[in-house]
């Protein structure tokens, strides 16, 4: 009996285990034929998806081309903009010149400027001015430090010679009325305008060639900056580190052997010193030692230019120097609408740091000049500017007419031009600088925005 129900046992054990054997092998089959499944999908969505990657990076690539080509139209449309507004200048200066009115009233009839004879700026194309390319006829550079194959050709261009043979002969045709000696009186320290004697004139502008090598270099050869204001970018800019380098290397190759010369070494006209790698490196490599006749003149937005910043420069210390710092506004809601991407705070600390700086027995700073570039949201400012500046002892202040550097167009920049001749408060606005100009302040004041003589003591 035992052994019939132990076998009873088995078959049903057997009959179970089978059963759910079965099942089990059916559960498998179903995974397997449900995992050829997935992996079709799968495969089919890896098809899918490399489909649309290469959609993808086909769309990014348009994306960068309709980038491109929005950036090309946008410096176009600057480009244009600013040819717009320097050829109405051209039209004036045509026009005084053939009505032989230029220049003004005949009352520079017997100067002669000597920037051409002693003065480059590098602009960031490389091309090479005698003087800031806003007081000269568009496009008249003498040379490229990128393209001419030596210092001379550029500095004894026949360009050069003519400008040299007009400015001796008290004619400035290549000359714009912005220029800022047409409208302040100079001081003793101004080496610009001087007297023409009779043994300036020259019969003939071959005979204007020079042999030394410049006194005054400018170097706006950099745009890279920390700030974007509208007066002259609608954009950060920085150099890429190829562009860098390459700056670098004609700096060190080109610039550096004049300065053995040289008296005046500026920089950046088109940027922030400090912001521009190829110009801090070049800066860096500068010794008093090497270069004892050198005199920096700095220009900066002081910003970046920290009590930290300033000790990174040590070098620098053993120069006098002349360092003049773009403000534009005298508060800070003004300060920060027309300086983009600045604080007022940094700026007031790091002016409070160099004045008193300057007090110290090692300072060479020798003179602190405030800029500021009249337009219309800092008109109201002009007085309220010259106090926070003597608060801040600067030695000058200069008020500056604004340009279209192409930023603007016609009717915008009518709109932000407070002197601008169908601006309907010029008048007004020139009423308002005369009145400040004629107060009786401790530093001197510079400006080409009026006709106008004035220079404080």
């Amino acid at each position: 009996m035992k052994h019939l129900i132990k076998k009873l046992l088995q078959k049903l054990f057997k009959r179970v285990f089978r059963s759910e054997l079965n099942s089990l092998e059916q559960k498998v089959n179903d995974l397997e034929k449900q995992d050829c499944q997935l992996q079709e999908q799968i495969a089919e969505l890896k098809k899918q998806a490399a489909q649309h990657k290469e959609q993808l990076e086909q769309f990014d690539e348009l994306e960068k081309d309709r980038l491109r080509v929005y950036e090309g139209n946008k410096g176009l449309m600057e480009e244009i903009n600013f040819l717009k507004f320097r050829n109405k200048t051209l039209d004036e200066l045509h026009e005084s010149v053939v009505q032989g009115t230029w220049p003004h009233d005949g009352s520079f009839k017997d100067k002669k400027c000597i920037m051409p004879f002693k003065c480059i700026e590098i602009l960031p194309r490389g091309e090479v001015y005698t003087c800031c390319s806003a007081f000269i006829k568009h496009n008249y550079f003498i040379g490229n430090i990128y393209t001419d194959t030596n210092f001379d050709s550029i500095w004894n261009s026949e360009k050069a010679l003519k400008l040299r043979y007009s400015v001796s002969n008290g004619n400035f045709e290549y000359c714009q009325k912005v220029c800022k000696y047409f409208h302040t009186e100079t001081s003793p320290d101004d080496f610009s305008f001087v007297a023409r004697e009779q043994s300036d004139s020259v019969q003939s502008y071959k005979d204007c060639r020079i042999k030394h090598t410049p006194e005054f270099i400018t170097l706006s050869c950099d745009e890279s900056c920390n700030l974007w204001c509208a007066s002259c970018r609608n954009k950060h800019r920085a150099l890429d580190k190829a562009a860098s380098d390459a700056l670098y290397e004609k700096l060190m190759s080109v610039v550096r052997p004049m300065l053995k010369d040289c008296r005046h070494l500026g920089g950046l006209g088109s940027g922030d010193l400090f912001a521009s790698s190829a110009c801090s490196r070049f800066y860096k490599s500068l010794s008093a030692a090497e270069f004892p006749k050198l005199f920096l003149h700095i220009i900066t937005n002081l910003q970046l230019l920290t009590p930290a910043k300033w000790s990174e420069f040590n070098n620098l210390h053993e120069f006098p120097i002349e360092l003049k710092v773009s403000i534009d506004a005298a508060c800070k809601a003004t300060y920060e609408k027309i300086r983009r991407g600045a604080k007022w705070e940094t700026l007031c600390e790091n002016l409070i740091f160099f004045k008193e700086w300057r007090k110290k027995p090692e300072n060479k700073i020798q003179k602190l000049i405030f800029h500021f570039l009249v337009q219309r949201d800092n008109i109201s400012e002009l007085e309220d500017f010259c106090r926070f500046a003597e608060s801040m002892e600067a030695d000058e202040v200069w008020f500056q007419q604004i340009a279209n550097w192409g930023t603007y167009t016609e009717e915008e920049f009518k709109q932000i031009n407070p002197f601008h001749a169908d601006t309907p408060l010029r008048q007004e606005n020139e009423t308002a600088l005369r009145s400040v100009l004629a107060k009786p302040w401790k530093l001197r004041i510079v400006q080409n925005v009026i006709d106008s003589e004035r220079h404080s003591d």
